[in-house]
């Protein structure tokens, strides 16, 4: 039944997409939007994306859904950016079969240039699992899209089985910390030295560290220590509404604004 409403969904506008806000640790600045498809069905109700995108692969959907849901979010980004809001990247995540999807890198760029926006706007999350799966056509993929100037990440990371070597050929941008690790470690010595470990490989390749699932203080402290440079998770926000997520993002730039002109003005006082 759900395959079935699926296909009249996509055909008559009923999928929408949430942001969840990914936030610089250092400062609390949202430097980027996850895409999250949201489904809210008039009889079933909220139907979960884990529970949708398994459906989607087996009946066959999951090309056209990955597609729309690319679409809508770099064409939410070019409204975002014409109502002048600070920059911010989205990120989409890709599933197995998207990634293996011939003419992919074309796909990209075809949407981005329809919009008129730059690549590196955009981040593609692949799990790691697909990532570490590389025969020669994934590998021509990720070279495509690192050539296009699209943003690569590893989610999921700590999960499967990754090695420093696929790593470096993979070239990405930045890990996404698997949350099950994330909530051990202000309790789990083991999960705790896991993460430590992973941020440090992951800075000493040059990659960008993020934690995914962050849910109360204590862990975002642990990241902190820790060195990891970005976060998402409920502590910081759940997922929003474009409307709501664009009035985080001003509402941050606003205070930026006004803690930078009160630095501003004790330091003029203390040299006049």
């Amino acid at each position: 039944m759900i395959a079935n409403e699926l296909r009249s969904a996509l055909d008559n506008g009923q999928l929408c997409l949430l942001f969840q806000p990914q936030i610089a640790l250092a400062d609390g600045h949202i430097c980027a939007a996850e895409a999250l498809l949201h489904w809210q069905h008039p009889v079933l109700g909220e139907v979960p994306p884990a529970e949708l995108i398994p459906i989607a692969e087996d009946c066959g959907l999951m090309l056209p859904l990955g597609e729309w849901v690319l679409r809508a979010a770099v064409r939410q980004l070019r409204f975002w950016r014409q109502a002048a809001l600070p920059p911010v990247r989205v990120t989409v995540n890709l599933s197995a079969v998207e990634f293996r999807r011939p003419g992919l890198v074309a796909l990209v760029g075809q949407i981005l240039a329809q919009e008129g926006l730059s690549p590196r706007l955009l981040e593609l999350e692949v799990s790691e699992r697909t990532a570490m799966d590389q025969p020669p056509a994934v590998l021509a993929t990720i070279d495509g899209l690192r050539a296009l100037g699209v943003r690569l990440s590893i989610d999921g990371f700590g999960s499967g089985r990754s090695s420093l070597g696929c790593l470096r050929r993979l070239r990405a941008h930045q890990l996404k910390i698997d949350h099950p690790l994330v909530a051990g470690v202000a309790t789990d010595p083991d999960a705790a030295a896991v993460v430590a470990a992973t941020i440090g490989m992951a800075h000493a390749i040059g990659l960008q560290s993020v934690a995914v699932g962050v849910e109360d203080n204590a862990q975002k402290a642990f990241l902190q220590r820790c060195g990891c440079q970005q976060a998402q998770g409920h502590l910081f926000s759940q997922p929003l509404p474009p409307g709501r997520f664009a009035a985080r993002v001003r509402r941050f730039g606003q205070y930026a604004h006004a803690a930078a002109t009160g630095r501003h003005l004790a330091l003029a006082g203390r040299h006049g």
